[in-house]
């Protein structure tokens, strides 16, 4: 997730700006860090043994398993185990007796699924935030959620739009600037169980705080960033 996130900044950044210079140096970081990680081999343990590293050879296995199957079993192993779950939520919501009001949000998923994998069942929901919404209130709860995102990134699409097309490159950058850090935040939270705790959900909805009231002040005192 965290990978997946980056990459898509990342793009954004090299689409919008394709001739600054600031994408093609940080390309080239990226490149140098990955050649020096390639021929010295080393491998930094950052997850207490449980087979995640910093190294050329985690990095390919991580872009493996985003485009396909991965040699690691670790990964293809995690990957099967979020698809089962999340399928049995598909299974029990959309197609099941808890259509209409999920299973609640004080229960804990992980065991109630029979997808705990922590000894101490410090684990409580799916590895996404929107089957997780889909899994403790129904069908109304995932479309409310969906609706939720739509509507606050449709505002800051037209907000960037608008102020591009008036000329207005301060609010564009700035309207860039929060719809891709929301977007990095979304992306990630899809894949892991990462809004749901303080470092994950206060920031992101501080974003999402700061983003409508920039729509308001764009509306309402557009002159608000020529000073």
């Amino acid at each position: 997730g965290g990978l997946m996130a980056f990459m898509f900044v990342m793009a954004v950044c090299f689409l919008m700006r394709p001739r600054s210079i600031v994408p093609w140096r940080m390309f080239s970081m990226i490149g140098a860090m990955m050649f020096i990680l390639a021929v010295t081999g080393i491998s930094i343990d950052i997850n207490g043994g449980k087979d995640r590293t910093i190294s050329f050879s985690q990095v390919v296995e991580n872009v493996s398993s985003i485009l396909g199957s991965s040699k690691a079993t670790g990964l293809d192993a995690t990957k099967e185990w979020r698809k089962n779950w999340w399928n049995d939520i598909i299974g029990y919501t959309v197609h099941g007796p808890y259509f209409w009001g999920g299973k609640g949000f004080g229960i804990n998923l992980a065991d109630d699924d029979g997808y705990q994998v922590e000894a101490d069942a410090s684990l409580r929901s799916p590895h996404s935030i929107h089957f997780s919404m889909l899994a403790r209130g129904g069908v109304p709860m995932a479309f409310l959620w969906a609706l939720l995102l739509f509507t606050w990134g449709f505002g800051i699409a037209w907000g960037h739009l608008t102020a591009k097309r008036r000329g207005e490159l301060r609010w564009a950058s700035v309207f860039l600037f929060i719809g891709c850090y929301w977007a990095a935040f979304l992306i990630n939270a899809s894949f892991d169980v990462f809004l749901e705790g303080p470092m994950g959900g206060i920031w992101f909805w501080t974003v999402y705080g700061v983003g409508i009231a920039c729509l308001y002040l764009y509306k309402n005192q557009p002159r608000a960033l020529q000073y």
